[in-house]
Protein backbone atom coordinates (compact mmCIF):
# COMPACT_ATOMS: atom_id res chain seq x y z
CA UNK A 1 0.00 0.00 0.00
CA UNK A 2 1.41 3.45 -0.99
CA UNK A 3 2.18 5.85 1.59
CA UNK A 4 0.91 8.85 0.12
CA UNK A 5 0.84 11.53 3.41
CA UNK A 6 3.59 9.89 5.49
CA UNK A 7 6.07 11.89 3.19
CA UNK A 8 3.98 14.70 1.94
CA UNK A 9 5.17 18.02 2.75
CA UNK A 10 3.45 21.25 2.34
CA UNK A 11 4.47 25.06 1.49
CA UNK A 12 2.74 27.88 0.79
CA UNK A 13 3.06 28.66 -3.36
CA UNK A 14 5.77 30.59 -4.56
CA UNK A 15 4.86 30.66 -8.19
CA UNK A 16 7.63 28.49 -9.38
CA UNK A 17 7.06 24.85 -10.14
CA UNK A 18 9.11 22.17 -9.77
CA UNK A 19 10.30 20.19 -12.79
CA UNK A 20 11.02 16.52 -10.73
CA UNK A 21 8.19 16.50 -8.80
CA UNK A 22 7.85 12.69 -7.92
CA UNK A 23 4.66 10.73 -9.07
CA UNK A 24 2.11 10.33 -6.24
CA UNK A 25 -0.33 7.22 -7.02
CA UNK A 26 -4.35 7.89 -6.49
CA UNK A 27 -6.38 4.81 -6.08
CA UNK A 28 -10.32 5.52 -7.69
CA UNK A 29 -13.13 3.15 -6.91
CA UNK A 30 -14.29 1.57 -10.58
CA UNK A 31 -16.69 -0.87 -9.84
CA UNK A 32 -17.11 -3.33 -6.70
CA UNK A 33 -19.36 -6.30 -6.61
CA UNK A 34 -22.66 -5.82 -4.54
CA UNK A 35 -23.61 -7.60 -1.33
CA UNK A 36 -24.40 -11.65 -1.72
CA UNK A 37 -24.54 -11.00 -6.01
CA UNK A 38 -25.48 -13.77 -7.37
CA UNK A 39 -24.62 -12.89 -11.07
CA UNK A 40 -21.54 -13.17 -12.48
CA UNK A 41 -19.21 -10.04 -13.00
CA UNK A 42 -17.65 -9.60 -15.94
CA UNK A 43 -14.07 -7.01 -16.68
CA UNK A 44 -12.18 -7.16 -19.95
CA UNK A 45 -9.22 -6.15 -19.64
CA UNK A 46 -7.27 -5.35 -23.42
CA UNK A 47 -4.07 -3.08 -24.50
CA UNK A 48 -2.19 -2.60 -27.93
CA UNK A 49 0.47 -3.61 -25.87
CA UNK A 50 1.20 -6.59 -23.81
CA UNK A 51 0.54 -6.20 -20.14
CA UNK A 52 1.77 -7.69 -17.17
CA UNK A 53 -0.03 -9.49 -14.25
CA UNK A 54 1.43 -9.23 -10.54
CA UNK A 55 0.49 -11.85 -7.66
CA UNK A 56 0.93 -9.81 -4.27
CA UNK A 57 4.19 -11.41 -2.87
CA UNK A 58 7.11 -9.58 -4.28
CA UNK A 59 9.23 -11.89 -5.70
CA UNK A 60 11.21 -12.67 -9.39
CA UNK A 61 7.97 -15.21 -9.66
CA UNK A 62 5.35 -11.84 -9.10
CA UNK A 63 5.14 -11.42 -12.97
CA UNK A 64 3.19 -14.80 -13.91
CA UNK A 65 2.43 -13.64 -17.51
CA UNK A 66 1.99 -11.39 -20.15
CA UNK A 67 -1.10 -10.38 -21.94
CA UNK A 68 -3.04 -8.20 -24.63
CA UNK A 69 -7.03 -9.58 -23.55
CA UNK A 70 -8.03 -10.75 -20.16
CA UNK A 71 -11.56 -11.58 -18.71
CA UNK A 72 -11.51 -11.42 -15.06
CA UNK A 73 -15.19 -12.66 -13.88
CA UNK A 74 -16.15 -12.84 -10.31
CA UNK A 75 -18.57 -15.21 -8.88
CA UNK A 76 -19.96 -15.08 -6.01
CA UNK A 77 -16.85 -13.10 -4.59
CA UNK A 78 -14.48 -15.48 -6.53
CA UNK A 79 -12.13 -14.86 -9.08
CA UNK A 80 -11.45 -16.35 -12.11
CA UNK A 81 -8.94 -15.18 -14.89
CA UNK A 82 -9.91 -16.45 -18.38
CA UNK A 83 -12.32 -18.88 -16.62
CA UNK A 84 -9.54 -20.18 -14.52
CA UNK A 85 -10.34 -20.09 -10.11
CA UNK A 86 -7.52 -17.62 -8.69
CA UNK A 87 -6.88 -18.36 -5.73
CA UNK A 88 -5.37 -15.09 -4.21
CA UNK A 89 -7.73 -12.02 -2.89
CA UNK A 90 -5.64 -9.86 -4.81
CA UNK A 91 -3.94 -9.53 -8.32
CA UNK A 92 -2.28 -5.79 -9.72
CA UNK A 93 -2.38 -5.18 -13.81
CA UNK A 94 0.94 -3.33 -15.23
CA UNK A 95 0.54 -1.92 -18.60
CA UNK A 96 3.43 -2.13 -21.15
CA UNK A 97 4.02 0.46 -23.44
CA UNK A 98 0.20 1.27 -24.24
CA UNK A 99 -2.36 2.07 -21.11
CA UNK A 100 -5.38 -0.48 -20.39
CA UNK A 101 -8.68 -0.32 -21.37
CA UNK A 102 -11.65 -2.08 -18.95
CA UNK A 103 -14.67 -3.00 -20.82
CA UNK A 104 -13.45 -0.55 -23.60
CA UNK A 105 -12.97 2.11 -21.64
CA UNK A 106 -9.42 3.29 -21.60
CA UNK A 107 -7.39 4.32 -18.36
CA UNK A 108 -3.94 4.89 -17.29
CA UNK A 109 -2.47 3.54 -14.50
CA UNK A 110 -2.64 0.00 -13.17
CA UNK A 111 -5.46 -2.23 -12.12
CA UNK A 112 -6.20 -4.08 -8.62
CA UNK A 113 -8.47 -6.55 -8.49
CA UNK A 114 -9.51 -7.15 -4.74
CA UNK A 115 -11.50 -8.61 -2.16
CA UNK A 116 -12.96 -6.28 0.80
CA UNK A 117 -10.63 -7.67 3.70
CA UNK A 118 -13.00 -6.03 6.24
CA UNK A 119 -15.95 -8.00 5.31
CA UNK A 120 -15.53 -10.49 2.42
CA UNK A 121 -18.53 -9.39 0.91
CA UNK A 122 -17.03 -7.35 -1.72
CA UNK A 123 -14.76 -7.63 -5.34
CA UNK A 124 -13.11 -4.28 -6.13
CA UNK A 125 -12.09 -3.62 -9.15
CA UNK A 126 -9.59 -0.40 -8.71
CA UNK A 127 -7.78 2.34 -10.84
CA UNK A 128 -4.26 3.23 -9.05
CA UNK A 129 -3.66 6.20 -11.58
CA UNK A 130 -0.66 9.02 -11.18
CA UNK A 131 -2.46 12.48 -9.55
CA UNK A 132 -1.87 14.44 -12.26
CA UNK A 133 -3.47 12.10 -14.95
CA UNK A 134 -6.40 11.53 -12.68
CA UNK A 135 -7.18 15.43 -12.11
CA UNK A 136 -7.06 15.78 -15.65
CA UNK A 137 -9.80 13.00 -16.20
CA UNK A 138 -11.98 14.61 -14.02
CA UNK A 139 -11.87 17.99 -15.32
CA UNK A 140 -13.07 16.48 -18.58
CA UNK A 141 -16.40 15.07 -16.79
CA UNK A 142 -16.92 17.79 -13.63
CA UNK A 143 -16.26 20.86 -16.09
CA UNK A 144 -18.08 22.02 -19.05
CA UNK A 145 -17.54 22.16 -22.55
CA UNK A 146 -15.92 25.36 -24.46
CA UNK A 147 -14.57 26.95 -20.48
CA UNK A 148 -11.49 29.00 -20.45
CA UNK A 149 -8.52 27.74 -19.06
CA UNK A 150 -8.65 30.29 -16.41
CA UNK A 151 -11.53 28.73 -14.72
CA UNK A 152 -10.22 25.18 -15.40
CA UNK A 153 -7.10 25.69 -13.58
CA UNK A 154 -9.40 27.00 -10.11
CA UNK A 155 -11.27 23.99 -10.88
CA UNK A 156 -8.11 21.42 -10.94
CA UNK A 157 -6.48 22.85 -7.70
CA UNK A 158 -10.28 22.61 -6.39
CA UNK A 159 -10.14 18.48 -7.64
CA UNK A 160 -6.36 18.29 -6.51
CA UNK A 161 -6.78 19.24 -2.80
CA UNK A 162 -10.11 17.62 -2.57
CA UNK A 163 -8.44 14.00 -3.78
CA UNK A 164 -5.54 14.72 -1.36
CA UNK A 165 -7.49 15.12 1.38
CA UNK A 166 -9.61 11.76 0.63
CA UNK A 167 -6.40 9.99 0.17
CA UNK A 168 -5.79 10.87 3.82
CA UNK A 169 -9.46 10.19 4.88
CA UNK A 170 -8.66 6.97 3.21
CA UNK A 171 -5.27 5.83 4.98
CA UNK A 172 -6.94 6.73 8.34
CA UNK A 173 -9.85 4.28 7.35
CA UNK A 174 -7.42 1.88 6.18
CA UNK A 175 -9.85 1.20 3.26
CA UNK A 176 -8.61 -0.28 0.10
CA UNK A 177 -9.28 2.83 -2.48
CA UNK A 178 -9.38 6.26 -1.51
CA UNK A 179 -11.89 7.87 -3.98
CA UNK A 180 -15.36 6.57 -5.72
CA UNK A 181 -15.57 7.31 -9.50
CA UNK A 182 -18.95 8.84 -9.39
CA UNK A 183 -20.52 12.15 -7.69
CA UNK A 184 -20.60 11.01 -4.74
CA UNK A 185 -17.10 12.16 -4.91
CA UNK A 186 -15.76 12.86 -8.04
CA UNK A 187 -16.64 11.91 -11.52
CA UNK A 188 -13.92 10.22 -13.10
CA UNK A 189 -13.55 8.30 -16.78
CA UNK A 190 -10.46 7.58 -18.06
CA UNK A 191 -8.24 9.08 -20.70
CA UNK A 192 -9.43 12.12 -23.01
CA UNK A 193 -7.72 14.67 -25.14
CA UNK A 194 -8.87 17.79 -24.54
CA UNK A 195 -5.98 19.65 -24.70
CA UNK A 196 -7.39 22.99 -22.78
CA UNK A 197 -7.68 20.70 -19.87
CA UNK A 198 -4.43 19.09 -20.03
CA UNK A 199 -3.24 22.73 -20.59
CA UNK A 200 -4.77 23.86 -17.05
CA UNK A 201 -3.47 20.35 -15.17
CA UNK A 202 -0.18 21.44 -16.13
CA UNK A 203 0.39 24.98 -15.13
CA UNK A 204 -1.42 24.44 -11.67
CA UNK A 205 0.60 20.94 -11.32
CA UNK A 206 1.51 20.15 -7.34
CA UNK A 207 -0.90 23.07 -6.67
CA UNK A 208 -2.96 22.81 -3.68
CA UNK A 209 -5.15 24.57 -0.89
CA UNK A 210 -4.14 23.88 2.58
CA UNK A 211 -5.80 24.55 5.97
CA UNK A 212 -3.58 23.47 9.37
CA UNK A 213 -1.45 21.90 6.73
CA UNK A 214 -3.58 19.33 5.33
CA UNK A 215 -4.99 19.95 1.83
CA UNK A 216 -8.96 20.96 2.31
CA UNK A 217 -11.85 19.18 1.36
CA UNK A 218 -12.40 21.28 -1.26
CA UNK A 219 -16.16 20.66 -1.88
CA UNK A 220 -18.15 21.70 -5.25
CA UNK A 221 -21.60 22.01 -6.90
CA UNK A 222 -22.72 23.08 -10.41
CA UNK A 223 -24.77 25.94 -8.68
CA UNK A 224 -24.62 27.71 -5.16
CA UNK A 225 -28.15 29.34 -5.82
CA UNK A 226 -27.09 32.27 -3.90
CA UNK A 227 -27.08 30.32 -0.71
CA UNK A 228 -24.57 31.53 2.07
CA UNK A 229 -22.80 28.43 3.31
CA UNK A 230 -22.14 29.84 7.08
CA UNK A 231 -25.82 29.90 7.55
CA UNK A 232 -26.54 26.54 7.21
CA UNK A 233 -27.33 24.16 9.80
CA UNK A 234 -25.55 20.64 10.57
CA UNK A 235 -22.72 20.95 8.74
CA UNK A 236 -19.34 21.10 10.91
CA UNK A 237 -17.65 24.29 10.07
CA UNK A 238 -15.56 23.90 13.60
CA UNK A 239 -13.69 21.38 11.08
CA UNK A 240 -14.26 22.62 7.70
CA UNK A 241 -13.68 26.31 8.76
CA UNK A 242 -12.69 27.17 4.79
CA UNK A 243 -16.46 26.02 3.81
CA UNK A 244 -18.36 28.58 6.01
CA UNK A 245 -17.90 31.20 3.34
CA UNK A 246 -20.01 34.09 4.68
CA UNK A 247 -20.33 36.47 1.54
CA UNK A 248 -23.27 35.47 -0.97
CA UNK A 249 -22.80 34.02 -4.18
CA UNK A 250 -23.98 36.66 -6.86
CA UNK A 251 -22.20 35.43 -9.80
CA UNK A 252 -24.57 32.76 -10.83
CA UNK A 253 -27.99 34.37 -10.49
CA UNK A 254 -28.34 34.96 -14.35
CA UNK A 255 -27.65 30.94 -15.07
CA UNK A 256 -30.66 28.94 -16.29
CA UNK A 257 -29.73 26.65 -13.10
CA UNK A 258 -30.20 29.03 -11.04
CA UNK A 259 -33.66 28.64 -10.12
CA UNK A 260 -35.98 25.06 -11.00
CA UNK A 261 -39.06 24.19 -10.49
CA UNK A 262 -40.33 20.54 -9.96
CA UNK A 263 -43.96 19.47 -10.00
CA UNK A 264 -46.02 16.41 -9.07
CA UNK A 265 -49.87 14.88 -8.56
CA UNK A 266 -50.42 14.26 -5.38
CA UNK A 267 -50.78 10.45 -5.65
CA UNK A 268 -46.85 10.63 -7.58
CA UNK A 269 -46.05 12.54 -4.27
CA UNK A 270 -47.55 10.26 -2.62
CA UNK A 271 -46.41 7.16 -3.79
CA UNK A 272 -43.05 8.74 -3.82
CA UNK A 273 -42.66 9.68 -0.02
CA UNK A 274 -44.40 6.41 1.07
CA UNK A 275 -40.77 4.54 1.53
CA UNK A 276 -40.08 6.64 4.21
CA UNK A 277 -43.87 7.17 5.35
CA UNK A 278 -45.53 3.61 5.03
CA UNK A 279 -49.34 3.91 6.16
CA UNK A 280 -50.12 7.71 4.60
CA UNK A 281 -52.82 7.30 2.75
CA UNK A 282 -53.46 11.08 2.03
CA UNK A 283 -51.84 14.34 2.11
CA UNK A 284 -53.36 17.30 3.69
CA UNK A 285 -50.54 19.64 4.27
CA UNK A 286 -47.25 19.83 3.92
CA UNK A 287 -44.46 21.78 6.17
CA UNK A 288 -41.26 22.83 5.04
CA UNK A 289 -38.68 22.98 7.88
CA UNK A 290 -35.66 25.49 6.64
CA UNK A 291 -32.71 27.18 7.74
CA UNK A 292 -31.48 30.91 7.78
CA UNK A 293 -29.34 30.15 5.21
CA UNK A 294 -32.89 28.75 3.37
CA UNK A 295 -32.30 25.54 3.01
CA UNK A 296 -33.90 22.74 3.67
CA UNK A 297 -33.90 20.65 7.06
CA UNK A 298 -37.33 18.23 6.98
CA UNK A 299 -40.66 18.53 5.69
CA UNK A 300 -43.48 17.77 7.62
CA UNK A 301 -46.34 15.46 5.79
CA UNK A 302 -49.68 15.83 7.72
CA UNK A 303 -52.00 12.80 6.86
CA UNK A 304 -56.01 12.57 6.95
CA UNK A 305 -56.01 12.82 11.00
CA UNK A 306 -54.27 14.63 13.32
CA UNK A 307 -52.47 11.96 14.63
CA UNK A 308 -50.84 10.42 11.17
CA UNK A 309 -47.70 13.06 10.89
CA UNK A 310 -44.35 12.08 9.13
CA UNK A 311 -41.46 13.81 9.19
CA UNK A 312 -38.94 13.21 5.88
CA UNK A 313 -35.36 14.96 6.26
CA UNK A 314 -33.50 16.90 3.21
CA UNK A 315 -31.35 14.11 2.27
CA UNK A 316 -34.04 11.62 1.87
CA UNK A 317 -36.08 14.01 -0.08
CA UNK A 318 -33.00 14.51 -2.25
CA UNK A 319 -32.40 11.07 -2.85
CA UNK A 320 -36.23 10.10 -3.60
CA UNK A 321 -37.12 12.73 -5.59
CA UNK A 322 -34.91 13.00 -8.97
CA UNK A 323 -36.21 16.83 -9.90
CA UNK A 324 -35.07 18.02 -6.63
CA UNK A 325 -31.76 19.64 -7.95
CA UNK A 326 -30.57 21.25 -4.31
CA UNK A 327 -31.78 21.87 -0.82
CA UNK A 328 -32.59 25.08 -0.94
CA UNK A 329 -36.33 24.47 -1.79
CA UNK A 330 -40.61 25.75 -0.88
CA UNK A 331 -43.01 23.47 -1.21
CA UNK A 332 -47.00 24.47 -2.27
CA UNK A 333 -50.24 23.10 -3.25
CA UNK A 334 -51.71 24.57 -6.51
CA UNK A 335 -55.15 22.56 -6.96
CA UNK A 336 -54.36 18.78 -6.96
CA UNK A 337 -50.91 19.49 -7.69
CA UNK A 338 -47.78 19.61 -5.35
CA UNK A 339 -45.26 22.52 -6.40
CA UNK A 340 -41.38 22.28 -5.27
CA UNK A 341 -39.59 25.80 -6.41
CA UNK A 342 -36.19 25.44 -5.75
CA UNK A 343 -32.32 27.42 -6.23
CA UNK A 344 -29.40 25.96 -7.33
CA UNK A 345 -27.84 22.74 -8.42
CA UNK A 346 -25.86 20.78 -5.73
CA UNK A 347 -25.29 21.00 -2.02
CA UNK A 348 -24.56 24.21 -1.56
CA UNK A 349 -20.98 24.16 -0.21
CA UNK A 350 -17.38 24.97 -1.50
CA UNK A 351 -16.90 26.48 -5.08
CA UNK A 352 -19.90 27.58 -7.49
CA UNK A 353 -18.99 26.35 -11.11
CA UNK A 354 -21.43 28.56 -12.72
CA UNK A 355 -20.52 31.34 -10.65
CA UNK A 356 -16.61 30.90 -11.18
CA UNK A 357 -17.23 30.97 -14.62
CA UNK A 358 -19.06 34.48 -14.24
CA UNK A 359 -16.21 35.46 -12.44
CA UNK A 360 -13.74 34.90 -15.02
CA UNK A 361 -16.10 36.21 -17.33
CA UNK A 362 -16.20 39.28 -14.92
CA UNK A 363 -12.01 39.82 -15.12
CA UNK A 364 -10.95 37.33 -12.14
CA UNK A 365 -8.27 35.21 -12.30
CA UNK A 366 -8.38 31.86 -11.07
CA UNK A 367 -6.66 32.81 -7.45
CA UNK A 368 -9.46 35.28 -6.76
CA UNK A 369 -12.26 32.70 -7.15
CA UNK A 370 -10.36 30.11 -5.08
CA UNK A 371 -10.03 32.70 -2.40
CA UNK A 372 -13.86 33.76 -2.66
CA UNK A 373 -15.38 30.56 -2.15
CA UNK A 374 -12.73 29.15 0.31
CA UNK A 375 -12.38 31.77 2.98
CA UNK A 376 -9.26 30.90 5.03
CA UNK A 377 -7.34 28.56 2.80
CA UNK A 378 -3.98 29.29 1.69
CA UNK A 379 -1.92 28.18 -1.61
CA UNK A 380 0.89 25.36 -1.05
CA UNK A 381 2.72 23.10 -2.85
CA UNK A 382 2.99 18.88 -2.14
CA UNK A 383 5.74 17.40 -2.60
CA UNK A 384 6.14 13.28 -1.87
CA UNK A 385 9.50 11.60 -1.08
CA UNK A 386 10.36 9.54 -3.88
CA UNK A 387 10.07 6.30 -1.92
CA UNK A 388 6.18 6.47 -2.52
CA UNK A 389 6.12 4.55 -5.64
CA UNK A 390 3.22 1.91 -7.00
CA UNK A 391 3.17 -0.96 -4.52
Amino acid sequence: MMHVYKYLILFIICLYFQTNTPQTFVKVLIEKTTHNQIEPMTWLFESLEEFTIRLPQKTEKAVKKNFKKLKITVIKNKIYLDGKYYRFNSIKLVPGKAPISVNKDLYDGNFIICRDPKTNAHVFMINQVEIEDYICSVLKTESWPGWPIEVNKAFAIASRSYVLAQVLIARKSKLQYHIKNTNHHQTYSGIHNEQDIKLAVQETKSIILGHNNEPILAMFDSCCGGVIPAHIEGFDFIKYPYLERKERCNYCKKIKMYSWKASFSHNDFKKTIQEKTPGLKKIKKIVTNTDKAGTVKNLVVHGHSDQEIYKIDARSMYSLFKKIKSFCYSVNHKSNRIIIDGYGFGHHLGLCQWGAREMIRKGYTYKDILRFYYPGAKFMKFKDNKEDKVA
